[in-house]
């Protein structure tokens, strides 16, 4: 059974390979691995380490529902992520998102709110030269579109053509907002191509 499990793994990796090698020819293309985990930051659990784009990195979670993105040894304090809504008493996933062409390294940072997970704050970080930096906020995602003002729950996923796709669905279910988020090589920035 593992030797099966092992070749659906490698089956699934090369269909994204080719996908990301026909996709790179389209304005838009971009291409993700799948997610491998998400680490949750909430009451409980207020420290994830990651190892990122040359360099080791926490994400901490203070009393104050403010999240900190610190160099492992606590050196640099890089970058803050508070509540668009000013929430308190916030759940954040932290997903690695690692891109093919460049060969780079994001962090996705979900924060969201109460018994229905509302949103307060998605954030997609990563190195711009030397530095940390975000490259998509809910500010970004507003000038496509996205009603700030409004209930909404985001989720992402990679679809199988190595796609990031941000969805925002009401607590009903029902999506008002779906965008693709790609690397734009010759802007060397993210960018944001509203789907829905």
């Amino acid at each position: 059974m593992k030797k099966v499990i092992e070749k659906v793994k490698i089956l699934f990796g090369v269909m994204v390979l080719a996908a990301c090698l026909f996709v790179q020819q389209s304005a838009h293309a971009s291409c993700f691995d799948t997610f491998t985990t998400t680490n949750s930051l909430y009451y409980g659990n207020k420290n994830v380490n990651y190892n990122g784009d040359g360099e080791r990195v926490s994400f901490i979670l203070q009393d104050n529902s403010i999240v900190r993105l610190y160099s492992r040894d606590g050196k640099h304090d890089y970058l803050s992520f508070a509540s668009y809504y000013g929430y308190q008493n916030v759940d954040v996933s932290v997903k690695k998102l690692q891109h093919r062409d460049p060969k780079k390294i994001f962090f996705e940072i979900n924060m969201f709110a109460g018994a229905h997970a509302k949103n307060g704050g998605y954030w997609i970080i990563g190195k711009y030269g030397d530095k940390w930096v975000s490259f998509v906020s809910l500010d970004s995602l507003a000038a496509v579109g996205y009603n700030v003002n409004s209930w909404h729950r985001l989720n992402s996923a990679v679809n199988d053509k190595g796609e990031l796709i941000l969805t925002a669905s009401h607590d009903n279910g029902s999506i008002d907002f779906q965008a693709k988020i790609y690397w734009d090589k010759s802007a060397q920035w993210f960018g944001i191509a509203r789907i829905r």
